[in-house]
């Protein structure tokens, strides 16, 4: 019925199915709502002004309503009940309602409910995923946090762990994956032996640095690097990692440290092929950044 856009004939078949299975009420209401808020879009899309105008107000009252019985009927401990307020909230955002506010704070509050007596982990990081695609990150980083620290009880397997957050990477979804890295360091923190853990943090570090082509996270590159140097001091950095770690710094245009760590650089490995850029580097941030012409 969605893929043919015929919503219209699936709100008639849930409505005679649910006189037969009066059980399914809960799934039956809910899609009744989801079909409405699909409606609607593709109304939209297609400029279908005529139908939009003659029954938007029908369609939208019917979402309303169906989607806020889902709501009183079920717990929060149920999915159902987070999918139709995130869907309840995405139609008040689209909307541009006010009503919005308070149906957001409902939904953060019964995510939280769920963390704790949910079964599924899925339905939380839906519900974030659709809060980024709406630009809430503030909202959606807390929700990946929960399901990033429930995900780490539940999973004993640290290689998965590990591939989870780089699997959130490759997405570019770098608040998931902050939020995985983030619990998945402070367990391999405990558990694995120097060496091992060394080598993991600078790949993160890494697998976050600036790149020409594709996405980077600067700042939680630099967290990690300052996490290495805290944990092991400055001499675990080689020639690779100290001049990517300047780097990063002097493309988050965090010149005072770039320059630091480039002096660093220079010290430790002067026979580097980098020693001629990064002299240049150096000369470049005093002059145009710290407005040192004698150093520069």
């Amino acid at each position: 019925y969605f893929k043919e856009h015929r919503y219209e004939e699936f709100i008639n078949y849930l409505k005679n199915l649910e006189k037969k299975e009066p059980y399914l009420k809960l799934e039956i209401s809910y899609y009744i709502g989801l079909s409405r808020y699909k409606q609607l879009k593709y109304l939209e899309e297609t400029q279908n002004w005529d139908l939009y105008f003659k029954y938007g107000n029908d369609y939208r009252e019917e979402l309303v309503k169906k989607l806020e019985e889902v709501v009183k009927l079920s717990s929060y401990k149920d999915k159902i009940n987070l999918y139709a307020l995130i869907l309840l909230w995405r139609f008040y955002k689209d909307q541009q309602s006010p009503l919005e506010v308070d149906i957001k704070k409902s939904l953060m509050e019964a995510c939280s409910v769920y963390s704790k007596e949910g079964v599924e982990l899925k339905p939380i990081k839906e519900v974030a995923d659709i809060l980024r695609s709406y630009d809430n990150r503030l909202e959606a980083e807390k929700l990946y946090r929960i399901y990033a620290e429930k995900l780490i009880v539940l999973e004993k397997d640290l290689a998965k762990l590990s591939t989870f957050a780089s699997d959130a990477l490759k997405e570019n979804n770098f608040d998931l994956a902050i939020s995985l890295y983030d619990t998945y360091i402070e367990k391999i923190i405990k558990e694995y032996p120097k060496e091992k853990l060394l080598n993991e943090l600078f790949s993160i570090a890494k697998s976050f640095s600036f790149r020409p082509s594709g996405n980077y996270n600067l700042e939680y590159a630099e967290k990690i690097f300052s996490q290495i140097e805290s944990l092991y001091g400055n001499d675990v950095f080689d020639e690779e990692s100290l001049y990517l770690r300047a780097y990063n710094l002097e493309k988050s245009l965090n010149y005072k440290e770039a320059l630091e760590k480039y002096l660093i650089f220079l010290e430790k490995f002067p026979q580097s092929k980098y020693i001629q850029e990064i002299t240049f580097k150096i000369a470049v941030i005093y002059a145009y950044s710290l407005s040192d012409l004698d150093k520069a």
